[in-house]
């Protein structure tokens, strides 16, 4: 028998006089994992420590930013009211002071 050389996708090499056989399905998953390991290396990345997530801290946060919310929630409807008051100042209506309606 003639030995000859067959052409494969497929990896064959030797070590120590230990042969050795990668597939081409192997090689071209070695070869998608080094793609995605290079674009992954190369993504922007944000420097320095992680910022700390103290729940507290957060809470915090939520409350505050409610806490605004509220805030001009209750400014804008004094300007409602004072407007209702000059108009029924104007008409000669008397409104019920604020107290009174709590």
């Amino acid at each position: 028998m003639k030995a000859g050389v067959i052409k494969t996708n497929a990896l064959i090499w030797t070590i120590s006089g230990v042969s050795y056989f990668a597939s081409s399905s192997l090689l071209a998953t070695w070869r998608k994992e080094r793609d995605e390991a290079i674009r992954k290396g190369l993504q922007e990345q944000k420097r320095g420590p992680k910022p700390q997530t103290d729940p507290r801290a957060l809470e915090l946060q939520k409350l505050v930013r409610e806490n605004g919310e509220l805030t001009e929630q209750l400014r804008k409807a004094r300007m409602v009211i004072d407007v209702q008051k000059k108009v029924a100042a104007v008409l000669g209506r008397a409104l019920p002071e604020m107290e009174t309606l709590v």
